[in-house]
C-alpha cells in the first residue's frame, strides 16, 4: 500500500518534495516509461500556472523502482521564477501505479 504527501520548500523559487512511503508488508515495483518519475503542475484559480514537464526532454528508457516496505522514494521539482500568489501543486508518479497528493502553498510578494 503506498501513501503519498507533498512538501513545500522555499529556497531560490519554489521546491516540491513528493514523497511515497510503503506503507504495506511486500516490496511494491513501479514500472516508469521513461526517465521523468513524477509530473507536478501548479494551478491557481483552475488555471495551469506551471508544469515541471514543459520544456523538458526525458530519457526514453523504461524503468522500474521498488519500494520496500516502511521504505520511501522521493521525488523533487524547481520551480524556478514563481509570481507571488495563492496556489495548488498536484503531484502524480508517472508509473504504473496510482498514487497523488495535493497541497495548497502561498508565494510571498
Amino acid at each position: 500500500m503506498l501513501d503519498s504527501s507533498i512538501a513545500i520548500e522555499s529556497t531560490d523559487g519554489v521546491t516540491f518534495v513528493l514523497t511515497v512511503h510503503n506503507t504495506g508488508d511486500d516490496p511494491v515495483e513501479i514500472t516508469f516509461p521513461d526517465a521523468c518519475l513524477a509530473e507536478f503542475v501548479v494551478s491557481s484559480d483552475d488555471d495551469e500556472q506551471w508544469r515541471y514537464s514543459d520544456g523538458r526532454m526525458f530519457a526514453q528508457m523504461v524503468q522500474t523502482q521498488t519500494i520496500a516496505p516502511d521504505d520511501a522514494l522521493t521525488i523533487r521539482a524547481n520551480w524556478d521564477s514563481p509570481t507571488p500568489g495563492a496556489y495548488t501543486v498536484r503531484s502524480w508518479l508517472t508509473g504504473d501505479v496510482d498514487c497523488s497528493a495535493e497541497s495548497e502553498f502561498r508565494v510571498p510578494a
